[in-house]
């Protein structure tokens, strides 16, 4: 599948506007290190002057507390609310790192989730009590990307606040770079972005090397635009960062958006953060982002906890413009409840859309019972030669983790392509439905199912390897099961239980094996490394392997049968590389799948429901014995 060009999504490094080199290192009182560090800065003329003034009459200290006074960026507290909240504890575990310093960790750990306003930064000493810890930390050494940041927007916002000591020496070092980052991951390398525009927006009046503050708002506004897709749909190279790397953005506009509304000098420099196109973007991709948040706050396929995801959206809420009934807008005012001492209830999307969403460009297919939180979703990330499955059910992460997948034929192994095509997405009041393909040397094919299902508690998964040459087909797949669960076999049958702390959550069936483990089967089902691996062994041109999840807490309790059903065509029964299907009861839930693995002419008939579908999942009513597809797929 050809998909559409876009811009590069290169790593480029963000500018350097200072030495890398420590300006001051070591153990020296805080007197000498001010000083050393007030010569080596690179001053603009006239500050030059007065600070070489300043040091012959030891007056620094007194021609910095000149400069405190210069320095509130806030408005009065009738301006906007953004500019009362430190926004950097977001991210302050997230970005590695940190700190060294056991009691400033404390404390931004705690930011996330404090109140803010104005009353309590003065009081409490949420702005003192990190400044005079930096303080300490910058008369010894660099700071770390996590404290520059922090020492940054704190001397932007809140320089008013800061005992006038720690200023001098936060002002002073805060100008230097922190020591390189070589980490190619997508969230720091926007917070150096972030920090590169902060310096400049901190030293615009005094410092050389600032001149190049619209470089770091194009570089800001480039990199939100190359990882995402016209709609706001975000890459799945995202995913693992993206609570932290949407962190850096929405402080990034709210810094340049707040307090445009004072102007300034600098004000046409960051028009690449202000102009509606950058804010229209910034606010797509926060819905969009929308679905993929959990119940706990953690988006689906993080690999990092992220505490202050409904903050972020509440901080955005300041700036930008989501639409009443939004999902964001939801997620904005679950913060502002929840920061108000009251318990934070669902407020996402009464809209009748579909909450799942598919994007070829991104590479991402996000199937989902519903907007609400407490709702089943499974979000599959294809970028890569396995897929990344998160499959949540609200408030239990059951699958989470690649779906490593190898494959031979008769031929031989097969070697995987880097990404997979989405040939098949469907959304309708039933469920959510992609299927995914690679395509190999002489119309070889591999394919993936996944259907969520939006009421009734299930997930399927399900592989396939086609040819055109007979022989023996081998599929070698795995279901990542989340780390906090525990996996169980049954004592007489091949099902598998799902437990969080001893209490059954989840079932996995593997429909290809016999149910019962008496009979013999040249396939397996084996624990390993967190992962339920299914190895599957077929001969003739195909081979099909198929599993369903099931989480409901009625589909629980009901005593499990399945089994493989008989497939005819004109009057014959096809073989197992031509079509197959199978039958899952749990009381009075059953389920009917059946998919074609060779084109036919006729209707096939399975169960007593003829189709000449492709794929049809179904529900069996018993009295009757009638198929209700759920899904067809030609």
């Amino acid at each position: 599948m050809n998909l559409p060009s876009r811009p590069s999504r290169a790593i480029k490094a963000a500018p350097s506007v200072a030495r890398q080199k420590p300006l001051v290192t070591g153990s020296l009182p805080h007197a000498t290190v001010l000083k050393s560090l007030a010569k080596a800065l690179p001053w603009k003329a006239a500050c030059g002057e007065e600070i070489s003034q300043a040091v012959r009459s030891s007056a620094l200290p007194a021609w910095f507390e000149k400069q405190r006074q210069k320095m509130s960026a806030r408005p009065s507290v009738s301006g906007r609310p953004v500019l009362n909240e430190s926004l950097t504890g977001w991210t302050w575990e997230t970005l590695g790192s940190s700190t060294s310093d056991d009691e400033l960790s404390r404390l931004m750990a705690l930011a996330p989730n404090a109140k803010s306003s104005a009353r309590s930064i003065t009081r409490i000493g949420k702005v003192n009590q990190p400044a005079a810890l930096l303080a300490s930390i910058a008369a010894t050494r660099a700071f770390t990307l996590p404290e520059l940041l922090v020492a940054l927007e704190t001397l932007f916002k809140f320089s008013n606040e800061i005992a006038p000591d720690d200023f001098s020496i936060l002002f002073a070092r805060s100008f230097e770079s922190s020591p390189p980052v070589i980490d190619p991951r997508p969230d720091v390398v926007a917070a150096q972005f972030e920090a590169h525009l902060l310096r400049s927006l901190v030293y615009a009046e005094t410092m050389k090397g600032t001149a190049d503050m619209e470089s770091a708002a194009k570089d800001l506004a480039s990199d939100l635009k190359s990882h995402t897709d016209t709609d706001g749909t975000p890459h799945a190279e995202l995913l693992p960062v993206l609570s932290s790397w949407l962190a850096v953005h929405v402080r990034a506009a709210a810094y340049v958006n707040a307090k445009a509304s004072r102007p300034g000098k600098w004000s046409g420099r960051v028009r690449n953060l202000t102009s509606g196109a950058h804010l229209e973007l910034l606010a797509a991709v926060l819905e969009e982002s929308a679905r993929l948040i959990r119940q706990d706050g953690q988006m689906a396929h993080s690999i990092h906890k992220f505490s202050a995801i409904r903050h972020v959206y509440q901080a955005a809420s300041q700036f930008l413009a989501f639409p009443p009934k939004s999902a964001a807008q939801g997620l904005a005012k679950q913060h502002a409840t929840a920061s108000k001492g009251r318990s934070a209830t669902e407020t996402r999307s009464s809209s009748s859309e579909f909450a799942s969403s598919q994007s070829d460009w991104a590479h991402t297919a996000v199937l989902k019972a519903g907007w609400e939180a407490t709702q089943a979703a499974c979000t599959i990330a294809y970028h890569k030669p396995w897929p990344d499955v998160d499959l949540s059910t609200g408030n239990t992460t059951l699958i989470r983790g690649s779906c490593g997948i190898e494959a031979s034929t008769p031929a031989g192994q097969l070697e995987l392509a880097d990404g997979w095509s989405c040939v098949c997405w469907n959304a309708d009041e039933d469920g959510d439905y992609a299927e995914l393909q690679m395509i190999g040397p002489e119309r070889l094919f591999l394919e993936r199912q996944n259907y969520l299902s939006r009421s009734q508690g299930f997930a399927l998964f399900g592989e396939i390897l086609r040819g055109k040459s007979a022989g023996e087909y081998a599929l070698k797949t795995s279901l990542p099961i989340s780390p906090e669960l525990t996996v169980e076999s049954d004592r007489l049958t091949r099902e598998w239980q799902l437990k969080k702390q001893g209490k059954l959550v989840g079932r996995v069936f593997p429909l290809e094996l016999p149910q019962q483990k008496i009979y013999s089967t040249p396939h397996t089902v084996e624990p390993h490394d967190g992962n339920l691996v299914f190895q599957y062994k077929a001969q003739g041109k195909a081979v099909y392997a198929v599993c369903v999840v099931v989480w409901d807490a009625k589909l629980l309790k009901r005593p499990a049968i399945w089994r493989k059903l008989t497939v005819t065509e004109d009057s014959r029964i096809v073989r197992d590389d031509e079509g197959v299907g199978y039958r899952l009861q749990l009381g009075s839930f059953q389920l009917v799948v059946y998919r074609s693995l060779k084109p036919t002419e006729y209707p096939r008939a399975v169960l007593g429901h003829h189709t000449a579908k492709e794929t049809l999942i179904g529900s069996l009513d018993t009295k009757t014995g009638d198929v209700t597809p759920l899904l067809l797929v030609e």
